[in-house]
């Protein structure tokens, strides 16, 4: 069928009818059904895989049909740069805590 619609140059998103959907149809769907729009999810992916690294970001670009490196690119460099912030926290958070149990 892939073959068949890439010849044919069918529509990716087709309504029972066969007929091509609204442009925003499908992010319409994923507003309705999982509350939020489709590139939405899809940065999402992007930025819980990119945390495992390249196999990460590879999986990424599979679930969202995506081909660009550069997103695979711009989303690894936001998780690395999410990490790095929530390991700046987590060191505040110590030091914190080990001022207030002197203090105690």
């Amino acid at each position: 069928m892939r073959v068949k619609t890439l010849a044919e140059e069918l529509p990716l998103f087709r309504a029972t009818t066969g007929r091509r959907l609204a442009a925003g149809q499908p992010s319409k769907v994923w507003a309705e059904h999982m509350g939020t729009g489709a590139h939405i999810s899809w940065s999402r992916v992007h930025m819980e895989l990119g945390r495992l690294g390249q196999k990460g970001m590879t999986a990424a670009l599979a679930v969202n049909a995506q081909m660009d490196l550069r997103s695979a690119v711009y989303y690894q460099g936001q998780a690395v740069a999410r990490a790095r912030m929530n390991r700046g926290q987590d060191m505040m958070e110590n030091l914190l805590d080990a001022a207030a149990v002197t203090e105690g």
